[in-house]
């Protein structure tokens, strides 16, 4: 299972479910191997499969709140909001703590265009662990979107407080920049991610449109 996991991790999921596979055969009723199979079958895009091995998951630990999350994802990557409200919900109860799930619950509102729900549980993440970057930055995005680039941007500078070479959260706060009337800020924003990343096209595209709003044409081109 370590191998399958270490397969996984370097990204060769199809090698790490023949690992997998047979290590279900030896130890049927190891829910974590179950997991870890659902895991690279979910990032194969074999999303019913990955639904069936977390489900067999549960079925051996039905207090196994990865599983509960995990198939919550997967079942909305099938457009599945109902089921997949359900199984994040249940890996909430489980363990309230799992910042994850409330991020993902979060996610499942702001598709509905439940705005005050999803808020509600991005500041509920946000309060288990106000330095994760990704929670940081899937609530700044989300209140980009709504409007409020003003928050966005404290929120992407806690992030860069945290890890100020992540290009993401560069290209990102450049965008709420701009969204407050600043290229000039934005364009520097853009320029680390650049630097971070020299192969992002998006920074380079944003770095291009930030130059024509300051009527650097020249450089935009």
């Amino acid at each position: 299972c370590n191998k399958g996991a270490s397969l996984a991790s370097l990204g060769f999921h199809d090698r790490a479910m023949e690992v997998y596979s047979e290590a279900v055969e030896l130890l049927p009723e190891d829910a974590k191997t179950w997991i870890n199979m659902g895991a690279s079958l979910h990032q194969l895009g074999r999303f019913t499969e990955a639904i069936s091995c977390y489900s067999t998951a549960i079925s051996i630990d039905e207090r196994a709140a990865e599983a509960w999350l995990n198939r919550g994802l997967s079942y909305r990557q099938l457009n599945q909001s109902g089921d997949a409200k359900h199984s994040i919900l249940k890996a909430i109860e489980l363990d309230p703590s799992m910042q994850n799930a409330w991020v993902e619950l979060a996610r499942l509102h702001v598709a509905t265009q439940e705005h005050g729900l999803a808020e509600k549980y991005f500041e509920k993440a946000l309060q288990l662990d106000t330095c994760d970057t990704s929670t940081l930055e899937a609530f700044a995005s989300f209140l980009i979107n709504t409007k409020r680039a003003d928050r966005a941007l404290l929120l992407y500078d806690a992030a860069l407080s945290v890890n100020s070479r992540q290009e993401s959260i560069w290209l990102n706060r450049g965008v709420a920049l701009e969204e407050l009337g600043m290229p000039d800020k934005a364009l520097l924003s853009y320029a680390n991610s650049a630097k971070l990343n020299p192969k992002s096209a998006k920074a380079w595209a944003y770095q291009g449109n930030a130059l024509f709003k300051l009527n650097r044409v020249d450089e935009a081109i």
